[in-house]
């Protein structure tokens, strides 16, 4: 009963694609035989064939009502390909065919014996293909892809429940509006027609679920962690028209870098307390990836302001375009102390220690200010251009890390001596301490060249 099922399968998918062709025979009074090989591996139920039997009794019901009648060949299973090929050389071959061998395929295809279904399942097919594209793009594409085909599915629904009274209507339009003439004609005008109409009726009914769909398609396709959009989302085009126009771009490019670089550190704060070895991994390649991501974005900005400046510019954009400069060095220096972060976490972890409690604190409070120091950068570089700029926060804030960073310097001296901890893990820690120090000045660099510009236009 197994071989009889897909045997089913095939012959229900033959019906739904001679129906969404348009040949319905229901509009023109007559039936329609579609024959469809099933193979005869000589096991059939007794007192049945593989021709007929009791599944193809219930497929034929089915499509009565279509005007459809399902005749079943049985094509013996040692000897497919060779009966097959004498079949379609002598063009009484079955309407579907099936086989595993693709040089058979190709052989057919040469004789002229395979039809074009595109248009048959043009309605899912084409979400099908949206979806196996999307595999590899990130989440936005995915499900992009996925509501496509939840249009397109729910559509089929609706459509297949109320089939017949839909096809009269459709039948209605083409007679009434457009006069086809002859058969062959109006079958073309009618398929034409009944896509146009459902794509219309579709969009009526489900615009007013665009929310759901869209909470929908977000809750079965969740953003992965490793998602990124492209490295560069406003200077991609190319220079614009104006040099001044172009340095707005960049800025805002930089300003998005930023931001990338911000969350990178974040990443590194949770990386210090990820215990399982999988998600340890896991989330360091991925600080390694923004590393990556951010030495491309900062060549890629330069290069694209370089080639601003090679245009008539004004001393006052000469002037912007040389602090923007500096400051995407910066902001990738900054990347740099992010990922030398992990790396000295990822050493400490094969050591199989751990901080005390008391160094644990002071690297929050360490790392606390370094993210009070990169949000602030951030809202400097933002910033438009006429709008006054107050740094003193950032300089407040790298003071603070400085004082900080000499105090536990002293304090390690003092605890390593006492024994509080081995001399290796006052190393480490005294590494992640550091460069969060050397981090906060890189971040200051970023705030003084983007300052220094905006308080010069200012003035």
């Amino acid at each position: 009963m197994r071989k009889m099922r897909k045997s089913a399968a095939v012959a229900l998918t033959a019906a739904m694609a001679v129906t969404s062709l348009g040949v319905i025979p229901a509009m023109a009074d007559e039936t329609t035989t579609i024959s469809v090989m099933v193979w005869d591996r000589g096991d059939a139920p007794q007192g049945m064939t593989v021709e007929a039997n009791k599944m193809s009794e219930w497929i034929n019901e089915q499509v009565a009502d279509l005007g459809l009648q399902v005749e079943f060949v049985a094509v013996p299973r040692s000897t497919s390909e060779d009966v097959l090929t004498t079949m379609m050389t002598g063009g009484n071959a079955p309407d579907i065919i099936f086989s595993y061998d693709q040089n058979v395929f190709l052989n057919y295809a040469n004789l002229g014996g395979l039809a074009d279904l595109t248009d048959a399942y043009e309605n899912i097919g084409t979400t099908i293909t949206a979806n196996l594209a999307a595999l590899t793009a990130n989440s936005q594409a995915k499900r992009a892809a996925l509501a496509h085909f939840v249009f397109n599915v729910f559509g089929v629904i609706w459509v297949l429940i109320i089939f017949h009274p839909f096809m009269v209507f459709v039948n209605w339009v083409v007679d009434t509006f457009f006069h086809p003439g002859s058969a062959e004609v109006a079958i073309s005008y009618k398929l034409s027609a009944f896509h146009s109409i459902f794509n219309i009726c579709n969009v009526c009914l489900l615009i007013w679920g665009v929310k759901l769909i869209e909470r929908t398609v977000c809750a079965i396709i969740r953003p992965k962690e490793e998602d990124e959009e492209p490295r560069l989302r406003f200077i991609t085009g190319g220079m614009l028209s104006t040099a001044e126009l172009s340095i707005l771009q960049a800025r805002k490019e930089i300003h998005l870098f930023s931001e990338r670089i911000h969350r990178m550190f974040g990443m590194v704060q949770d990386l210090l307390h990820t215990e399982k070895d999988d998600d340890f991994n896991k989330l360091f390649s991925r600080i390694e990836k923004y590393e990556n991501i951010s030495d491309n974005m900062e060549l890629e900005i330069a290069n694209y302001l370089n080639q601003v400046s090679e245009g008539r510019l004004s001393s006052e954009s000469k002037l912007q375009i040389r602090a923007m400069l500096r400051e995407v060095t910066e902001i990738e220096s900054i990347g740099d102390s992010c990922y030398n972060l992990a790396r000295t976490i990822s050493r400490k972890r094969q050591t199989n220690q751990d901080f005390t409690e008391k160094q644990y604190e002071h690297i929050h409070f360490m790392m606390k200010l370094t993210n009070d120091a990169l949000s602030q950068m951030i809202v400097v570089v933002e910033k438009p251009e006429h709008q006054s700029i107050d740094v003193n926060k950032s300089f407040n804030i790298e003071n603070e890390i400085n004082n900080y960073r000499n105090q536990l310097k002293n304090q390690n001296i003092l605890d390593v001596n006492n024994k509080e901890y081995d001399y290796q893990m006052g190393v480490y820690y005294m590494d992640i301490i550091a460069e969060c120090e050397k981090l906060g000045d890189y971040v200051v660099n970023v705030v003084e060249a983007s300052s220094d510009v905006k308080e010069k236009k200012a003035s």
